[in-house]
């Protein structure tokens, strides 16, 4: 399998193998039996004759032979597809895989599986081509019978417009006539009621200056009101200024309290500890005073001995009535007697002295303690009543400060309430206006527009149709009492457009980009800018041309020409002369 797949131009990436060498037998293992390999198969046809193929591997390439002569890969594929061997798709070889993968295929997959394999793919183009072609055909055939057909109903109905024309100019001499008539109608009705709005408009008047006077009495409360309201604003403010005031100074006193409290704790401390030393020192002093009168007495005792001891030696000196002489050792012996007492007499006398003078030092740093306890305790009581009266005040000002925010809360209100009433009576004033300048009625639309050239006269007339005598009135209210009026005179009925009634869909502003026409509503013009709503109510997207000709061409011709006939309505000029 491997060996036909090589000889019919398969590439090394379809043979399992990274290069073309490793299709060498023992290459696999790194013992090549060869260093080239080839394979060759004859192609016998109907008529006898033969023809080989033939590749070969020579180092890291293929040579492709044809007939024993050297060929390249390109031209050897065109001789294998020539014999009906497709190397792209694999239509003589069936490998592993191939048959399971090709009835997992989707119809329209596996057909174009079919179609590579048949050739028939390449063309595709070509088909598709011819099918738009007669697609395209088909389009203009459709396309041609159907203008055939619009021509024909376009000619007649032209015909009908021309005579609807002519029956319109009649029905306009008369309508003239009838014009005339309800003008005078009119008029003898406008007496009537112009008589009856006066003695309304005397009434309203009266109603509106007790309500204009209404309107200054509140105006001037208004004012006295928010001039209480910037006072009291002002007084809030200064108090707020006092308020942040106090507790920046009560901020800055904070840390001097803190670190007067610290102070007085450090010197309470200090003060404990030194009544403690006092305590120890006392009792060292009453220690030491009892150890002082011991040695004392032990001295007096001493002298007292000393002496009786020298009264006796004398004594007994006088009685024996001779000199006594001491020994040399009791000569010694009474020296170094003598200088032991001396010594500690001396220690003592030195031990009395330094136990006064520390007795006296505590003494006075027991003063000084006093005295600095005192001082920090007046400090600490000043310090303590002035953040009583700094509380006291601050409760004040905040008491103050609520009474304030409590009457600007009752202005706000009472400010509120007065914006309320000013705003009901401008509201009643603009109705008493609106009643007092009572929506008038408009015309005929004919008589309110006009084409800007009377070329247009007729087309805008066809267009109009229904509309033209149809009454513009500016509200649905009014057109209402227009209509119960005519029902009570039973006149005939009327058509009215009221301006807040109508559905006006948005024009389709490409129809302006198309050349040899014109929107109906750009060339109609009027002195009343609302009336802007009514024709273009009317007219919608209508375009009128010149010439039957652009006519057809924007209906029939052009690219949008469905669009068209389908958003426009098409009025040509020459069709209407």
């Amino acid at each position: 399998m491997d060996a036909l797949s090589f000889v019919m131009g398969e590439k090394p990436t379809n043979l399992r193998v990274k290069s073309i060498q490793e299709l060498i037998h023992g290459a696999h293992i790194g013992k090549p039996v060869s260093s080239s390999a080839s394979v060759k198969i004859i192609y016998v046809e109907e008529s006898g004759k033969e023809k080989a193929f033939a590749r070969i591997i020579r180092g890291g390439c293929s040579e492709f032979r044809f007939d024993d002569n050297l060929v390249s890969r390109s031209v050897y594929i065109s001789e294998l597809e020539k014999i009906g061997i497709i190397v792209k798709a694999q239509n003589c070889l069936v490998f592993q895989g191939t048959v399971e993968s090709i009835s997992l295929k989707k119809p329209k997959e596996r057909t174009q599986f079919f179609e590579e394999i048949s050739t028939s793919g390449e063309l595709i183009g070509e088909y598709e081509e011819k099918k738009r072609k007669l697609q395209k055909a088909d389009e203009d055939a459709q396309f041609n019978f159907n203008k055939k057909k619009n021509v024909a109903a376009e000619r007649k109905h032209a015909k009908l417009e021309k005579e609807e024309a002519e029956r319109y100019q009649s029905l306009l001499e008369e309508l003239k006539m009838n014009k005339i008539q309800l003008q005078l109608f009119q008029l003898y009705h406008n007496e009537k009621k112009i008589h009856l709005l006066n003695t309304q408009l005397e009434h309203m008047n009266r109603d509106l200056n007790v309500t204009r006077e209404s309107l200054s009495h509140h105006e001037n409360t208004l004012k006295a009101r928010k001039k209480e309201h910037g006072m009291l604003t002002r007084q809030q403010q200064q108090t707020e200024k006092e308020l942040k005031s106090l507790e920046t100074l009560l901020n800055q006193k904070r840390p001097q309290y803190i670190k007067a409290k610290e102070n007085t704790s450090h010197h309470l401390k200090k003060l404990d500890e030194a009544k403690k030393s006092i305590k120890d020192s006392e009792k060292q002093c009453s220690k030491q005073e009892d150890d002082i009168k011991a040695l004392e007495t032990e001295l007096v005792d001493l002298d007292g001995a000393w002496r009786s001891f020298e009264k006796q030696i004398e004594e007994e000196i006088l009685h024996k009535g001779r000199d006594i002489e001491l020994e040399a050792s009791q000569l010694d012996h009474y020296k170094e007697l003598k200088e032991q007492v001396r010594k500690k007499v001396a220690i003592m006398t030195q031990q009395v002295e330094k136990l006064q003078w520390e007795q006296k030092t505590d003494e006075e740093r027991l003063a000084f303690e006093k005295r600095r306890h005192g001082e920090v305790q007046g400090n600490l009581k000043q310090i303590k009543e002035q953040i009583e009266d700094h509380k006291k005040r601050i409760e004040k000002l905040e008491e103050y400060t609520k009474t304030c925010m409590d009457c600007l809360e009752e202005k706000k209100q009472q400010e509120e309430t007065l914006v309320d009433e000013i705003e009901k009576t401008k509201s009643r004033i603009s109705e008493v206006n609106e009643e007092l300048n009572l929506i008038r009625t408009f015309e005929i639309l004919l008589d309110l527009c006009h084409p800007i050239h009377k070329k247009y006269q007729l087309a805008v007339t066809k267009l109009f149709g229904q509309y033209i005598i149809a009454i513009v009135v500016a509200s649905e209210k009014v057109a209402k009492d227009c209509i119960r009026f005519l029902k009570e005179e039973r006149a005939e009925p009327e058509t009215f457009l009221a301006l807040d009634y109508l559905d006006i869909k948005p024009i389709n502003e490409r129809l302006r980009e198309l050349k040899g026409c014109k929107m109906v509503i750009d060339v109609i013009k009027t002195q009343f800018p609302q009336l802007k709503k009514v024709i273009q109510f009317v007219c919608g997207n209508g375009l009128v041309c010149e010439t039957v000709e652009e006519a057809r061409h924007i209906a029939f011709g052009g690219p949008e020409r469905r669009k068209v006939r389908k958003e426009a309505y098409i009025t040509p000029l020459d069709k209407l002369k």
